[in-house]
């Protein structure tokens, strides 16, 4: 599942409406974005993956508490890059504001 966070968050979106225009008697249609974000902070061993989750992030607007405890762990890991890290802490501060 983590390749379809290679596609922007707008665009995937797009095409599950168009799936659900096309068969509107397909049962589960919501997709769970939550749950595939969760899974790139907390099963990469690499900076890719939580990079393109933050991207989807970044394009959404409210953080929901688990996802805030995924990142902040993910800030404590050794193998992330500083980068990553820092990112990670800049979306966790706006989060706060809002």
């Amino acid at each position: 599942m983590l390749p379809l966070l290679e596609l922007s968050r707008s665009i995937f979106y797009c095409h599950l409406e168009k799936v659900a225009q096309a068969v509107p008697d397909l049962p589960g249609t919501a997709f769970p974005e939550m749950l595939l974000i969760k899974c790139a902070f907390e099963t990469s061993v690499s900076d890719y993956w939580p990079q393109k989750a933050m991207d989807w992030l970044d394009a959404g607007a409210n953080i929901p508490e688990e996802l805030q405890h995924s990142l902040r762990v993910l800030t404590k890991q050794r193998w992330a890059s500083q980068r990553l890290r820092h990112r990670a802490m800049s979306i966790l501060r706006k989060s706060a504001k809002k």
